[in-house]
């Protein structure tokens, strides 16, 4: 018969074969029955994780330490699991709670892995810190305030935390990483060549560690080794401007002389942004300005967007309708209106009017009336109004 005791006994084999959600069902089922079973609970808690199903982990995580604020394991597990879902503020709050009356490393670490989440690297850095002096050999701690001190351009107490764990452990590649590259930031590229050849030979091929090695061998004038990391890292991020120009100049230095041409080329190309793609950057900024009763900022981008799309006669007629319904400027009006008249071919085809920058464009017979119309009323006002 399905006891209690039977009933966790299958939850458990559920687990073990992976099949969570029939786990949380069964667990479901002692708890209906057993409300204040809080091996069930703390279990549904840790397959509804598995499961996916966060928020009824979260849930469960805090019905445990509320009958139980002591119990270490589910504290842990629940602050993992909102950093994990980046409930960073609410990880943050929990921590802080829980460091009133139980300061154990690690919800020190946890505090410090939830400013980092909120993006205040300066206060994880603080608590990352704190965690060091309690475990100096925490390569986790040491690597996490290495990379907190770099954002905070703190670097010496960087070198300081990595170099002291380097004493016991001189082979950890993760510290390792953070050691080299505060060293290379730190303009000490003899230390850093010497941690980067390390690194290398330990089989590391990271982006960011063949990205600096690269910079570091580069400055150390060893072209080859800097060509070699900085092919690396431009597989990484093939689009990177300062890559392609580094890896450029050391083919230049070496025996890939043509290849630092097309690789000092491609890093123009990407710099300067094509006449397309500026016309349409500018088509949004004057669409912008329109939206925002701007109008004379607005017609001076369309100018700007005319010069990189001349070919794109309906602005004419944008450019005179503006000076016209927004800037009460008869003069320039006529003035664009009557150049864009100019540009109707004898037959012109039919086509469906188009959303362009925000705006609801008109086809091109539709565009060309418009134009005459507005030709009409301007001159009727200035007859009826001078005469």
């Amino acid at each position: 018969s399905p006891t209690l005791e039977l009933l966790f006994l299958k939850a458990k084999a559920q687990k073990g074969l992976y099949e969570y959600n029939e786990s949380v069902k069964t667990l479901q089922n002692i708890i209906t029955k057993s409300s204040d079973n809080q091996i069930a609970i703390l279990e549904l808690a840790e397959c509804a994780k598995l499961a996916g199903q966060f928020n009824l982990a979260l849930e469960n995580y805090e019905k445990v330490i509320k009958v139980n604020p002591e119990h270490h394991y589910a504290k842990i597990q629940y602050v993992n699991l909102l950093l994990l879902l980046e409930k960073y503020r609410k990880a943050q709050s929990v921590c802080e709670e829980i460091l009133q009356n139980d300061s154990s490393v690690i919800f020190i670490k946890l505090m410090a892995q939830s400013y980092e989440g909120l993006l205040l690297p300066l206060s994880a850095r603080n608590w990352y810190l704190k965690a060091v002096k309690i475990e100096p050999y925490d390569y986790f701690s040491v690597s996490k305030l290495a990379s907190m001190c770099i954002q905070t351009d703190t670097l010496d107490l960087a070198i300081q935390a990595t170099e002291k764990y380097r004493e016991k452990d001189p082979d950890n590649i993760y510290v390792n990483r953070q050691n080299a590259q505060t060293y290379c930031l730190a303009q000490n590229y003899d230390q850093a060549a010497e941690r980067y050849t390390q690194l290398l030979n330990q089989g590391d091929s990271t982006r960011m560690t063949c990205y600096y090695a690269g910079m570091t061998f580069f400055i150390k004038e060893r072209f080859y080794d800097a060509h070699d990391c900085l092919e690396v890292a431009l597989k990484y991020d093939p689009q990177n401007v300062n890559v392609l120009f580094y890896l450029a100049k050391a083919c230049a230095r070496t025996s890939w002389k043509k290849e630092g041409v097309e690789y000092m080329q491609q890093a123009i190309d990407l710099t300067i942004p094509t006449d397309e793609n500026l016309a349409k950057l500018y088509a949004g900024l004057a669409d912008c300005y329109n939206r925002n009763r701007e109008f004379g900022k607005y017609i001076e981008t369309l100018h700007t967007q005319r010069k990189y799309e001349p070919k794109k006669n309906y602005l004419l007629y944008s450019i005179g309708a503006a000076y016209q319904d927004y800037m009460k400027d008869e003069k320039n009006a006529v003035k664009y209106l009557e150049m864009y008249l100019k540009t109707r071919p004898q037959e012109s085809d039919d086509s469906s009017s188009q959303m362009e920058g925000g705006m609801l464009v008109l086809d091109d017979k539709a565009s060309y009336r418009a134009a005459e119309s507005r030709l009409r009323t301007i001159k009727q006002e200035t007859f009826f109004r001078d005469g």
